[in-house]
């Protein structure tokens, strides 16, 4: 085939489809969707880091600090801790107190009921 053929069979599969020759994939995901997929899987790995840190096991001791790496690696220093603040400032506000934020959690002076 020619190519004068061919640039006129171009021409009217292009009038054939709207004027447009660019490729849509029909399946897209919308933004929105992605978003919650995404929040989703955040969700889901997030809630089973917690649940690692909770058992006190060489393995989870090692994938904890290793995440913990990792989120230094990305993050300064700095914004980790102002971070931390903020939460503790939010926590304070609303009465919750964990017990890694008490003063008295590690202190030596423990007093039996």
């Amino acid at each position: 085939m020619r190519e004068k053929d061919w640039r006129k069979r171009r021409e009217e599969l292009r009038q054939y489809m709207g004027g447009s020759m660019s490729v849509k994939p029909k399946n897209a995901p919308k933004s929105k969707e992605l978003f919650l997929f995404r929040l989703y899987v955040t969700v889901i790995l997030t809630g089973g880091l917690l649940l690692v840190s909770l058992f006190h096991s060489e393995t989870a001791e090692n994938l904890t600090q290793q995440v913990k790496d990792t989120i230094a690696y990305e993050m300064p220093l700095e914004k980790i801790q102002a971070a931390g603040e903020r939460l503790t400032v939010f926590l304070q506000e609303k009465d919750m107190a964990l017990p890694a934020l008490k003063d008295d959690a590690y202190g030596p002076e423990t007093e039996g009921p």
